[in-house]
């Protein structure tokens, strides 16, 4: 995946507002239901390059390799029928830690209920 701070077009020094308000550009401009375009993927580019970035705050400055973070963290209650961006739904959600897709190489992380 490439870097959520590029698909945003901000840098890794931008503050949490300025990233929010890009986002929020993003999804004006690409949201299904405001464009007559077919905007499906930038839509959801947009949403998992936010997410990556919400989920790892704490090394929002560092060079990460986001290949190597999960798809989606998930409290383990709401983990029985998530679904991988591939489509494919995850199995063995019913312990904590990260989870397999068994079609694509992304996974979850199952956290415990907060």
């Amino acid at each position: 995946m490439e870097c959520p701070y590029v698909v945003l077009g901000v840098s890794k020094e931008s503050s949490q507002k300025e990233i929010k308000r890009a986002y929020i550009q993003g999804v004006k401009k690409t949201h299904p239901d405001m464009t007559r375009h077919d905007t499906d993927a930038e839509f959801i580019r947009i949403k998992e390059a936010y997410a990556k970035i919400l989920v790892t705050p704490h090394i929002q400055q560092t060079n990460v390799d986001w290949d190597s973070l999960p798809y989606l963290v998930v409290e383990i209650s709401n983990a029985k029928d998530v679904k991988c961006r591939c489509g494919t739904i995850y199995t063995d959600t019913d312990q904590i830690g990260p989870v397999e897709c068994m079609t694509c190489s992304h996974y979850i992380e199952i956290i415990p209920d907060a």
